[in-house]
C-alpha cells in the first residue's frame, strides 16, 4: 500500500506540476500580449498625433492662404474701382471737350449745310459718342471685375485647394 501512496504522490506531484507549469504559461502569454498591445497601442497613438499635427498644419496653411487671396482680391478690387473712377473722370472730361467743342462749331463745315442742320448733327454725333464711350466704360469694368474674380479663383485653387488635396493624400500612413 505503500507504493500506492507513493505512486500517488508522484501523480499528484505530476499533476501540481503540470497545472502550475500550465499556470506560468498562460502568465507569459498573456504578459507576452500585453506589452505587444501596449507597443501597438503608442505606436498607433503616436502615428494618429503626428496625422493630427499634420491635418492641423495643412488646414492652417489653407486657412492663412485663403486669407492672403482675400487680401490680395480685395485690393485687386480697390484699385479697379479706382482705375474705372478714373476713366469715368476722364470720359466725363473729354465728353465735355467734345460736346464744347461741337457746340462751337469746332471748325466743322460741310458744303451747302444751314447751322441748324450742323448744330444738329453736333448734338446727334456728341450723343452718340456718349452713349459708345460710357458703354466702353461698362464693358471694360465688367471685363476688369471678372479678370479679378478669375484671378482670385485660380489663386486660391493653387494655394488653397490644391496643397489640401496633396497633403490630404500624404496623412494617409
Amino acid at each position: 500500500m505503500s507504493r500506492l501512496y507513493i505512486a500517488l504522490a508522484i501523480a499528484a506531484a505530476l499533476a501540481a506540476g503540470v497545472l502550475w507549469h500550465g499556470h506560468a504559461a498562460d502568465g507569459a502569454i498573456i504578459a507576452a500580449v500585453e506589452a505587444d498591445r501596449l507597443q501597438w497601442q503608442t505606436k498607433a497613438r503616436d502615428i494618429e498625433q503626428a496625422t493630427a499635427a499634420r491635418y492641423l498644419a495643412t488646414m492652417t496653411a489653407a486657412g492663412v492662404a485663403a486669407l492672403e487671396n482675400d487680401h490680395a482680391q480685395d485690393l485687386a478690387r480697390h484699385r479697379l474701382q479706382a482705375d474705372v473712377d478714373r476713366t469715368r473722370a476722364q470720359l466725363g472730361g473729354l465728353q465735355g471737350l467734345l460736346a464744347a467743342g461741337l457746340r462751337s462749331g469746332g471748325g466743322f463745315t460741310a458744303e451747302g449745310a444751314t447751322p441748324l442742320q450742323l448744330a444738329d448733327g453736333a448734338r446727334a454725333l456728341a450723343g452718340s459718342l456718349s452713349e459708345c464711350s460710357s458703354r466702353y466704360v461698362a464693358v471694360a469694368e465688367t471685363a476688369d471685375r471678372l479678370s479679378v474674380q478669375v484671378t482670385g479663383l485660380q489663386r486660391y485653387i493653387s494655394h488653397v485647394v490644391g496643397p489640401v488635396c496633396v497633403a490630404s493624400l500624404s496623412v494617409t500612413p
